[in-house]
């Protein structure tokens, strides 16, 4: 019993502005007096008094209060439901600002008591209420509120969802003016959280991954199209031809006119990894544009860090290793 008292943990706070993650079970924000905005994966809820919110694990988090506002936090472990249940993978789902119900009447109910044991308790010595309170707020968190790790999978196809519009978002909009604002406001994300979300998830900014995908499309334009320059570089989403001149020299090392200088110029040599073949520079460049495109295609899933710079074709290597199928295919498109 006194394990189970000393992993309830019971928090009383008047801050008016604060921030967390939680990485060892779940918290329950419980609102005493006053209102907050809490922010919670992108998204906002706004808490009024006895409002009860429940914050999984590993999920940042932050919130501003008013000034006479008072608040209870309980951190729930996930050990103690592992040990009730003999099982991994529980969530503590529950959010009155949402949703309502006698489920969370009784809720309500255990949370006062819990805390009003807590903050009442004069020492360190357990007394039949402060058990009785901690097993009462368990009792109700898992007969109504305990969910299975089916939902955690549910979470993670969500997921994948997210970062599939994001990347069907960026290359059917990059030849336009789009911003890291437009996209959170798709998404009904804050932008502080969806560039976090990025950074996370492709190891850069959004501008980053929108400046590659505009030079790779830039690329493939000055292989195939006659239009100057300044053409492309506006038809690809850049406000300046200064600016697309220093973006595709940091990626492919030339600026975009030595690129479209060395395509047409038609020099061929051997490539050292497969004798057999002769790839001209225009081939080259493709394989190269390529490698970006398959790349930022297949973000979210286990790909390789994206170079600064375009490497050589000879030294190109893909997950699968199919850098040779990428060769034959272009190769039959010119044939």
């Amino acid at each position: 019993m006194e394990d189970l008292a000393d992993a309830i943990k019971v928090n009383i706070g008047e801050c008016e502005h604060g921030e967390g993650c939680y990485g060892e079970g779940n918290l329950i924000l419980f609102l005493i007096a006053g209102r907050m905005e809490l922010f919670e994966e992108g998204q906002k809820y706004v808490l009024r008094r006895n409002d009860i919110v429940s914050i999984s694990r590993n999920t940042n988090f932050c919130f501003t209060a008013g000034a006479s506002s008072m608040y209870g936090m309980i951190e729930v472990p996930d050990r103690i439901f592992r040990i009730a249940n003999g099982r991994n993978g529980f969530r503590i789902l529950c959010n009155s600002c949402i949703e309502s119900g006698p489920e969370y009447d009784e809720l309500l109910v255990s949370v006062k008591r819990l805390i009003c044991e807590q903050v009442l308790k004069t020492d360190h010595n357990l007394s039949f209420g402060n058990i009785g309170s901690i097993c009462d707020f368990l009792n109700v968190l898992s007969e109504h509120f305990l969910k299975l790790s089916e939902d955690s999978e549910q979470k993670e196809i969500y997921y994948k969802e997210r970062l599939r519009f994001i990347n069907d978002y960026m290359q059917l909009r990059y030849n336009e003016q789009i911003s890291l604002k437009d996209l959170a406001e798709k998404l009904y994300l804050s932008n502080a959280y969806l560039s976090r979300f990025f950074y996370k998830n492709y190891g850069e900014t959004f501008t980053e991954v929108l400046t590659k995908i505009r030079v790779a499309h830039a690329a493939d334009d000055l292989l195939s199209g006659d239009c100057s320059i300044t053409e492309t570089a506006l038809q690809n989403g850049f406000s300046t031809p200064a600016l697309f001149n220093k973006a595709f020299k940091k990626i492919y090392g030339v600026t975009p006119s030595e690129f479209r200088s060395h395509a047409k110029d038609g020099a061929t040599r051997s490539r050292t990894q497969s004798p057999r073949q002769e790839l001209s520079e225009e081939t080259q460049l493709r394989v190269k544009i390529l490698y970006f495109q398959e790349y930022l295609n297949s973000v979210g899933n286990s790909v390789p860090e994206m170079p600064v710079k375009a490497p050589d074709v000879d030294k190109i290597s893909f997950i699968d290793g199919s850098e040779d199928d990428m060769v034959d295919r272009i190769l039959k498109v010119q044939a």
